[in-house]
């Protein structure tokens, strides 16, 4: 409609540290999120803001998270240490923009580490909730050097990414078996298993 056009081309204000205008989050799922938020702001200076829409409406993932960064301008003046955790759920997009004063600690490469294994499995399964505040707590470790939060992102991955790779493993020898017996090939059908669902980024 011509809401969503003109919100398409326009940077909501910001409303504090998350601005949920998809509407995919519960009331304390936000709470438990903003309050982590808040208390690495006040003991840090870190400010991390998540900004969550239903789509981008055909606009550039990139542009527009920066316009959001530019217009919000996180983190203090001098540090320039904000950073923007950036989410469109139709798009199943995710970015993480920084200030200057943070991207030494958060790197692309720091960045994919956090939104691969840490974000979107939770997102695959609808858990907006649990993925953004594992999220931010990994952005916020890796942003202050905080080895407790570093090692909490470290640990939410592997245990999600595990039970994933178990599921494949079985589902492949499961074909083995089945493909012996039949005297059929079906390599193919867990290869096209393992390619869905990774078009979140």
């Amino acid at each position: 409609g011509v809401f969503s056009a003109v919100f398409a081309l326009t940077v909501p204000h910001l409303q504090g540290p998350v601005n949920d205008i998809a509407g995919v989050l519960s009331p304390s799922e936000k709470e438990s999120i903003e309050s982590f938020l808040l208390n690495t702001e006040q003991s840090s200076q870190l400010q991390i803001a998540v900004l969550i829409v239903k789509s981008l409406e055909g606009e550039s993932l990139e542009d527009y998270s920066m316009s959001v960064v530019e217009s919000w301008k996180l983190g203090s003046k001098e540090k320039d240490s904000g950073a923007l955790l950036f989410i469109s759920i139709d798009d199943r997009k995710i970015r993480i923009e920084t200030g200057y004063g943070l991207e030494a600690y958060l790197t692309d490469a720091v960045c994919a580490k956090i939104i691969r294994p840490v974000i979107a499995p939770a997102f695959r399964n609808r858990g907006y909730g649990s993925g953004i505040l594992d999220g931010v707590k990994a952005m916020a470790g890796y942003a202050l050097k905080d080895e407790s939060l570093m090692h909490h992102a470290e640990q939410a991955a592997p245990d999600r990414d595990m039970g994933l790779q178990l599921f494949v493993i079985i589902l492949i020898v499961i074909y083995v078996l089945f493909s012996r017996a039949s005297g059929r090939r079906l390599w193919w059908l867990p290869l096209l298993w393992l390619t869905s669902g990774s078009s979140v980024h």
